[in-house]
């Protein structure tokens, strides 16, 4: 386990190997570390061809060229011959003169079919009597295509912008462990990393445990340091709460303790959300409601239990400035069928922050006819009130209204048709 506190000491191969597998996150620490070795990042690249972090590669290799990574480029290059990823034609065209001879020899190679090679050589926007020999090449067998090269040569195409990678990540992030073997999450839950142990305990929210997640949850949930990690390791305990009488008696009283952090609390909160009739817990969710650091997980609770009478904890916070609340109320919306808010939920189709969230609520509960036939044309009206939908937003509006026709025991009819899948 390598932490962001030795991405120095460590070595490029180790990095990247770390990254690939899902262990560490792609953020600025990362790629800092990464670029003063970008030497070793080459090397590394040119012996692991058919990995899975390609773009990032390419970015790094944008941000710092160097001619240790012409093997991978030209390998790439060589591979992807017929359509050249404009990533892989910016970093070329970074590197400048050293991918000169390279590319050359590449479209000897593939002088039969050179695909887009002869694109990559223009785009290096070096005078050459070889690259102009090729383009009246390529002019022969097709003047459109040459004319176009022409065009690239003298300028307008094939410029790129001044590049910062760094624009495009997180200064700090934690790795994503969801698709780790379990074994090796619970060794995270240990980390001394706090970052590392967030992502661990989330990582086990809405999965499968087995006997060795859920002592490992236990002892963070009991004993870490950090409330949040508690309060999330609680939470990836949900699928034990209801055969665990002990386990929900211990969880129900520490959610009643005000002395609790907001944090520890939260999680137990959405652990308990199936259980609201039992004593207490109900009243310590509203109390928690009260506080504004536990109002979103509160929320949250709410509408996991699909209890309607909580609308009066969700509808004055549709607008609230605090962006998780918003969030957790605008689901809330949706997943209680809130009807009558369809229309503060439609004005915040506009608003790209909550624009999903408020998509996927409003298909929820607006007010209308539940069948089959109604959830197609439900779909055009939803298209037409946010001015177009795009094709993730169409997903998510699917998957709403199958959602809904499941709540109302009726099939989906947008999985079956257009094979979309629930999340």
């Amino acid at each position: 386990m390598i932490t962001p506190e030795q991405y120095h000491s460590a070595t490029a191969a180790q990095l990247l190997d770390a990254y690939e597998n899902a262990e560490i996150a792609f953020d600025h620490r990362l790629i800092r570390a990464l670029l003063a070795d970008i030497d070793g990042v080459a090397a590394w690249a040119a012996q692991n061809l058919d990995n899975d972090i390609l773009n990032e590669l390419l970015e790094l290799f944008c941000q710092k060229p160097t001619p240790a990574a012409l093997p991978f480029l030209t390998e790439f290059a060589r591979q992807y011959h017929d359509d050249i990823p404009e990533e892989l034609i910016e970093a070329l065209n970074r590197l400048g003169a050293p991918a000169l001879d390279p590319l050359l020899a590449l479209y000897e190679e593939k002088k039969e079919d050179p695909g887009e090679i002869p694109f990559a050589l223009v785009c290096l926007h070096i005078p050459d009597p070889r690259i102009d020999a090729i383009v009246e090449s390529v002019a022969a067998a097709d003047p459109e295509d040459g004319k176009f090269l022409r065009e690239v040569i003298t300028g307008g195409a094939g410029e790129f912008e001044a590049y910062d990678i760094f624009q495009d990540y997180p200064e700090e992030a934690a790795p994503d462990l969801r698709y780790l073997p379990v074994p090796r999450r619970v060794e995270f839950l240990t980390s001394a990393d706090v970052n590392y142990r967030l992502a661990a305990a989330a990582s086990f929210i809405d999965a499968e445990l087995d006997e060795k997640s859920i002592p490992a949850l236990l002892t963070s949930a009991r004993g870490d340091e950090h409330p949040m990690v508690r309060g999330l390791a609680w939470q990836a305990l949900e699928s034990c709460v209801s055969s665990d009488k002990e386990l929900r008696r211990e969880m129900a009283a520490k959610l009643a303790d005000k002395q609790a952090d907001f944090d520890e609390r939260g999680g137990i909160a959405v652990a308990l959300s199936q259980h609201m009739a039992e004593p207490g817990i109900r009243e310590a969710i509203e109390q928690l409601h009260t506080l504004p650091e536990g109002r979103a997980r509160a929320i949250e609770a709410m509408w996991r239990s699909f209890d309607k009478t909580f609308e009066p904890f969700v509808s004055p916070f549709l607008e609230d400035p605090d962006s998780e609340v918003r969030q957790q109320a605008i689901l809330a919306s949706g997943y209680l069928g809130l009807g009558a808010e369809s229309a503060r939920l439609e004005k915040q189709f506009q608003d790209p922050d909550f624009r999903d969230d408020a998509l996927f609520a409003y298909a929820l509960c607006c007010r209308t006819e539940v069948s089959r036939h109604f959830m197609k044309k439900l779909l055009r009206q939803i298209d037409k009130l946010a001015n177009g939908l795009d094709e993730e937003e169409v997903k998510t509006v699917m998957q709403a209204l199958d959602l809904r026709l499941e709540m109302h025991g009726l099939k989906p009819v947008f999985s079956t048709e257009e094979g979309h899948q629930h999340d």
